[in-house]
């Protein structure tokens, strides 16, 4: 059987370093834009998104391990 974690010829990522970032994204722009409606301001959303996105990425990373 061959291995999931490894990407094949023509693959830029494995599958679940795509799930993962797939995952992140997701949660990231959810807690960015709940924030922006909550205080309209399009600089501390991005913050918020990119330092959700870092602890999501963590988070899944150590699930799906």
């Amino acid at each position: 059987m061959g291995n999931n974690n490894c990407p094949g010829p023509g693959q830029p990522f494995a599958v679940r370093t795509a799930l993962v970032m797939f995952m992140a994204l997701v949660v990231a722009g959810v807690a960015g834009g709940l924030f922006y409606t909550e205080v309209q301001s399009a600089g501390l959303a991005v913050l918020t998104g990119g330092a959700t996105f870092a602890s999501a990425w963590r988070f899944f990373d150590w699930l799906i391990r």
